[in-house]
Order: structure tokens, then sequence, then C-alpha cells
């Protein structure tokens, strides 16, 4: 099932790519068509003019096939949808970026993830919001016993999402979950954390699974997560990542980075992966861990 999809995913972002690239030929077959009537008709070019344009429609012709191309191999993503998601503020929820980032997740994921989704009670988003927050709401966290798995005023537990999620993908493991944060008198150990965070993206999005994170914030100190929707194939030379992302708190994808540094928690030293997008709050964070 998951070689079939990841397959079919494949063949949709290739189809994708074709239409876009037999589209800009067929533009380019019409141009040369013009330009070779006008050299022609009566053994004489009648319209140099037409000529030198049609010059000039190949040069952008060229330019635009050449980012076609550039598109459809520099990422590794899935495709969203152009309109704003419901977000946990119109769900009502102001502390719901764990459970809202699950509905992302299972709404645009493969079709074993959109069969779940399409399971959540509800006739809308925010119906399915709510009832993930009732349904969860009602449970026991299980890494704290006295405290719900959601509750309106604290959210949710990280260390309770793997079995959250599971129980809404019928069949499924639960998820794992990678920390990115690790003390520096461990650094040796750490050199490869951005090629791992890179690697475990590409793979997860290529079977058709968006990722959840959780961020951490200093000064003030707050927690968020959103959900990795795309991904550079390559990592640059600076060993930073531009990443996709679409954000619980306003239903808004926008481009993100990811970038190895160092920072300070308490007394202790860190290796972390920074995190900075403008368009989910002006301080850089970093990234705590994924669950895929």
């Amino acid at each position: 099932m998951v070689l079939e999809w990841a397959h079919g995913l494949q063949f949709v972002h290739s189809m994708n790519f074709q239409k876009k690239c037999l589209i800009l030929i067929l533009q380019f077959l019409l141009i040369y068509s013009r330009a070779s009537y006008a050299e022609t008709e009566g053994g004489i070019c009648e319209n140099c003019q037409l000529s030198q344009q049609s010059s000039n429609k190949t040069k952008s012709f060229a330019i635009a096939l050449n980012e076609a191309t550039k598109d459809s191999t520099d990422w590794v993503k899935i495709d969203t949808p152009n309109s704003i998601q419901t977000s946990q503020i119109v769900a009502g929820y102001p502390m719901g970026c764990q459970i809202t980032s699950m509905l992302y997740t299972l709404k645009l994921g493969n079709p074993e993830y959109r069969n779940s989704y399409e399971k959540i009670p509800g006739s809308s988003d925010i119906e399915k919001i709510q009832s993930l927050a009732s349904q969860f709401g009602a449970q026991k966290s299980r890494d704290k016993v006295n405290e719900p798995a959601f509750s309106e005023k604290y959210g949710t537990n990280p260390n309770d999402l793997p079995w959250m999620f599971q129980s809404l993908v019928s069949g499924s493991v639960p998820l794992k979950t990678i920390t990115y944060l690790i003390p520096k008198a461990y650094s040796q150990k750490t050199s490869n954390m951005i090629d791992d965070f890179h690697q475990q993206v590409v793979s997860s999005l290529s079977l058709g699974k968006p990722i959840m994170i959780q961020l951490l914030y200093t000064n003030p100190s707050f927690s968020h997560a959103v959900v990795i929707t795309g991904i550079e194939r390559q990592a640059s030379s600076s060993k930073k990542l531009n990443i996709r992302i679409l954000d619980p708190m306003t239903g808004k994808g926008s481009f993100a980075s990811v970038a190895s540094g160092t920072g300070k928690l308490g007394d202790t030293d860190f290796k972390m992966l920074k995190f900075s997008d403008p368009d989910v709050t002006s301080q850089d964070g970093f990234l705590l861990s994924i669950s895929l």
C-alpha cells in the first residue's frame, strides 16, 4: 500500500510537471510557426519586427521551461490548497495547535490519512476540530495521568501525540518522535543533526505524509506546533534548509528555514536546530522535535 502510494505520488508530480512543460512547448511551437511564416512568405522576411519579437519570446520560453524544471526537482512537497485552512483560533481553541496540526496532517496526507480525516465526526473542519477536542478532552494523558490528553487551557502534551494520532488512523503504529535538542557536552554525536532532519522529512513527505513539528521559543517562553508540507531536496552549503509549513494559528502556508545552531536553556548549552519564520512569530525559536 505504501509503495503504491509512493509510486502514485511520483506519478501525480510527474504528470503535473509534464503538463506544465507541454503547455510551454505548445507555446513555443506557436511562436516558432509564426516566425517561420514571417521569414518564408515571398522568400524574404516581410516582418522583421515579428521575427525579433519571436526571438525574445523564445528566450522567455527557455527561462520558463527552466523554472518549471527547477520547481519540479528542487522540492519534495505535498500539494496543499491555495485557500486558507480553518485555524485553531477560528475553531475556538487558542491552545489547540496540536489537534489542529493532526487535522491538517490527516486532511492533506496519503489516502489512508485522508480516509481517517473523513471519519472524524463533523461536516466541516471547525466541527472536526471540536470533535477532536471533545474526544481527547475526555481521555487521560498517558504522560501525566492526572491530566486530560487535551485541555482548552493547556492544550496537548507533545508526549501524548503519538498514541492520539494512532487512535485516529486504524491499524497504524504510533508516530515516531525525534528530538533535535542535545546538550553540547554530547556534541560529537550531533554533527549530522541537520542531515538527519532532512532525511527524515524527505522520506516522510515522499510517502505522502505531512510532518508535525514542535517549536519552542524563549523570552517569552511558549511552544507551538506546525505542519511541514515541503522541503528543499538538497541542503545549501551553509547547512540551511528551507521548508514549507502550514500554521494552525493562522491556517496559512508559508516558507520557513531550519539551520544548525546552539543556544542556552537554563544553565545548559545545547546544540539545536534553529527555526525562523516571520509569518509565525517575529522572534526566532528552535525546533524541539518532529513526529512522523
